[in-house]
């Protein structure tokens, strides 16, 4: 589980780190900052697009990892949930820097997509709630690694 949870924590840092090349498709709040990017700014639509999920994303993971550290049964959950915080608090403000740096607008808020995601995790407790979420972790870097 320790070597998982490093995985999980080096890949979500360089899926966010290496966020400058992918093109991808946003809605509602992350559709809103990639439009208004690409009203203030000449950077190529699918950098914005993508930082701007990777912004909704990184925002999904540090509230499911507060709700893991409230809600998960194991010890080991709840901890992978406080390295999940600390982790994408931190990507979250190097990406914000970066966007900032290109006049980037990213999402103020979590996008419809990822709120969806989190919606689905955020009602359950203990057992339940540890299996589903770190199942939805792992399957959230997945995806994430595709994307880079």
């Amino acid at each position: 589980m320790k070597k998982l949870n490093y995985l999980l924590s080096v890949l979500a840092l360089t899926c966010i780190m290496q966020a400058c090349n992918n093109k991808t498709k946003t809605a509602d709040s992350v559709k809103s900052a990639s439009e208004t990017t690409e009203a203030t700014t000449t950077v190529e639509d699918n950098l914005a697009d993508f930082m701007a999920k990777a912004a909704s994303g990184g925002m999904m993971e540090v509230e499911l990892g507060e709700t893991a550290q409230k809600n998960a049964k194991s010890q080991a959950v709840k901890n992978f949930g406080a390295m999940m915080v600390r982790d994408h608090s931190k990507a979250n403000g190097e990406l914000k820097t970066l966007a900032a740096s290109k006049n980037i607008t990213l999402p103020a808020v979590i996008g419809k997509e990822h709120q969806e995601k989190a919606n689905d995790i955020i009602k359950l407790r203990g057992a339940e709630f540890d299996e589903k979420y770190m199942s939805m972790m792992v399957d959230d870097h997945k995806e994430d690694i595709k994307e880079f």
